[in-house]
C-alpha cells in the first residue's frame, strides 16, 4: 500500500520557515510603521512650533503697520496665522504630547514664556479653532490640506499687546509602505529563505531519505548493503539501530532455514533406509501403501524446506520479463492437461529472483486448477508495480477465511487427501516470495464467482 501524496519533509520545513519569517517580519514592519508614523508626526509638530516662533520674532521687530501684511505672507496651504481678541482654545494642554509641545514652545520664545499659551494636537481642529478662509490666487491647487492631514496642531499665545496670536499647522500623513515596499521586502525574504533553506534543509534531510530508501530495500532484499552512519546525531543513532535490526533479522531467518535444512537432511536418511527396507518386502498392497506414505513424507519435508527458503533464498536477482514468464508457466500446466489460459498483455520487466517468482506463480495457478477447475492468468503493470493476476471459476472462499488461507498449513480443502489438497503451504510460499520482493499477495472473491489471487511486486 503506497502512502498518500504528501509534501516532503524538506518542503514542509521550508514552508514553516517562510510562514514564520513572513509573519514575524510583517509584525515587525507593522510596528515599525506605527513608530515611524508617530516619530514623523512629532517631528512635524515641533517644526510647526518652530515656524510659529519664527513668526513671533518677526512680528516683534516690525512696526504695527506691517504686521498684518507679515501675517498674511506667513500663511500657506498647511500653515495659517491670524489674530483674535480671545483665545480660540478652551484648555491649555490636555495630553502628554500637548504638554511636551507647550514646554518646547516656551523654550523657543523665552520672552513670552511668562505669557499664557495654549496648544492642542488633534485629528481635526477643535471647535472654534478653525482658521479663517484663505483666498487662493488664480491657478492655485484646490483642496484643503487640513482635511487630509494626520493631525492638526493648534497654538494660541497671548501677546503682550493684548491680542491672541493663533497658529494652525497640518501634520501630513507619511507615505504608506504598503504595498510597494512591503511586498518587495517580503518577497525578498521569502525568496532568500526558499533558496538558502531548500539547500540547507536538503543537506540535513538527505540522511533521512537514505534511511527511507534503505528500509524499502530491506523489504525487497534482506541482504541489502547496510546504511552509512551520516547526518545529525539522532539520524546516525537511528542508522546504527537500523543496521543492527537488519543483521538480527537476517541471522534469524538464516537460522530458521538452516534448522529446517538440517531437519530435512536428518529425516531423509531414515526415510531412505525405510524405503530400501520396504523394497525388500514382498509386493503386495501393504508394501505399496507403505512406500506411498514414505514418498508423501519426503514430499512434505521438501515443501517445508521450500517454504523456509522462499522468504530468504540465496538466489541472485536478474532482470526478468514477467509476461513471458507467466505465459511459459501456463504452457507447462497446459502440457499436463490442466486448464490454464494466459491472456496476452504488454511486456513488463522486473529485477527479481526468477525461480522464486516462478514458484509463487506456479503455486497460484496450481491452487486455481485444484480448487477452481481452471486458471485465467494475466499480467498488468504501471510505473510503480507489476501485478500477476490469477482467476478461477470455482466456489470461492468465504470472506472470513480470506486471510487465514494465506497462513502456513491452512488448507482450503479440509480433507487430508493428497490428491485434493497438499500441505497447505502453496499460497503461503507465494506470499513469502511476495514479501521477499517487497510486494504483497491478496485474495478476493469475484463478483461473477470464483477467486482472484493477485501478486503485486513493486518496480
Amino acid at each position: 500500500m503506497k502512502p498518500a501524496n504528501r509534501p516532503s519533509l524538506r518542503v514542509q520545513t521550508i514552508v514553516i520557515l517562510i510562514v514564520g519569517l513572513v509573519l514575524s517580519h510583517l509584525a515587525g514592519l507593522y510596528i515599525y510603521t506605527l513608530d515611524r508614523r508617530d516619530a514623523v508626526a512629532m517631528t512635524e509638530t515641533f517644526d510647526i512650533a518652530e515656524r510659529a516662533s519664527g513668526v513671533i520674532f518677526l512680528l516683534r521687530n516690525l512696526p504695527e503697520g506691517l504686521r498684518e501684511d507679515a501675517l498674511t505672507a506667513s500663511d500657506s496651504r498647511s500653515f495659517r496665522v491670524w489674530r483674535t481678541d480671545e483665545t480660540i482654545l478652551r484648555s491649555i494642554a490636555e495630553t502628554e504630547d500637548d504638554r511636551s509641545l507647550l514646554e518646547y514652545l516656551r523654550t523657543l520664545v523665552p520672552h513670552l514664556a511668562g505669557r499664557e499659551m495654549r496648544v492642542a494636537i488633534h485629528k481635526t481642529s477643535p471647535a472654534g479653532a478653525e482658521p479663517p478662509p484663505k483666498t487662493e490666487p488664480p491657478g492655485a491647487r484646490t483642496g484643503s490640506v487640513f482635511d487630509a492631514a494626520a493631525k492638526i496642531v493648534t497654538i494660541s499665545i497671548h501677546h503682550p499687546e493684548g491680542f491672541w496670536l493663533n497658529f494652525v499647522g497640518a501634520v501630513p500623513r507619511p507615505a504608506s509602505l504598503w504595498p510597494g515596499v512591503f511586498s518587495a521586502y517580503i518577497f525578498t525574504v521569502a525568496f532568500g529563505v526558499s533558496v538558502i533553506g531548500f539547500w540547507l534543509v536538503g543537506r540535513v534531510t538527505k540522511p533521512l531519505e537514505e534511511f527511507t530508501h534503505a528500509a524499502d530495500r530491506l523489504g525487497k532484499d534482506i541482504r541489502t548493503i547496510p546504511l552509512n552512519q551520516e547526518g545529525p546525531k539522532e539520524v546516525a543513532l537511528a542508522t546504527v539501530a537500523f543496521n543492527r535490526m537488519q543483521e538480527r533479522i537476517a541471522r534469524l531467518v538464516e537460522n530458521r532455514v538452516e534448522l529446517l535444512a538440517a531437519i530435512s537432511h536428518d529425516l531423509r536418511t531414515p526415510i531412505t533406509k525405510l524405503k530400501l527396507r520396504a523394497e525388500l518386502l514382498e509386493a503386495d498392497k501393504e508394501r505399496e501403501r507403505f512406500l506411498s506414505m514414505l514418498e508423501e513424507m519426503e514430499a512434505i519435508m521438501s515443501t517445508f524446506l521450500e517454504y523456509a527458503r522462499s522468504s530468504f533464498g540465496k538466489e541472485e536477482r536478474s532482470r526478468t520479463e514477467m509476461t513471458s514468464l507467466a505465459e511459459s508457466i501456463c504452457s507447462d500446466f497446459e502440457d499436463m492437461g490442466c486448464d490454464a489460459v494466459f491472456k496476452q498483455g504488454p511486456k513488463a520487466f522486473l529485477e527479481c529472483k526468477r525461480s522464486a517468482i516462478r514458484r509463487a506463480v506456479s503455486n497460484m495457478i496450481d491452487n486455481a486448477v485444484k480448487y477452481g477447475g481452471g486458471a485465467e492468468v494475466r499480467v498488468c503493470s504501471d510505473r510503480h508495480e507489476i501485478r500477476i493476476i490469477v482467476e478461477d471459476n470455482g466456489p470461492g472462499i468465504p470472506d472470513s477465511d480470506l486471510e487465514s488461507v494465506l497462513m502456513p498449513f491452512h488448507r482450503g480443502e479440509p480433507s487430508r487427501n493428497k490428491e485434493t489438497g497438499g500441505s497447505g503451504l502453496g499460497l503461503s510460499i507465494a506470499q513469502a516470495v511476495a514479501h521477499d520482493h517487497g510486494g504483497e499477495l491478496s485474495l478476493e472473491n469475484r463478483d461473477a464467482g470464483g477467486l482472484r489471487v493477485t501478486l503485486t511486486l513493486p518496480l
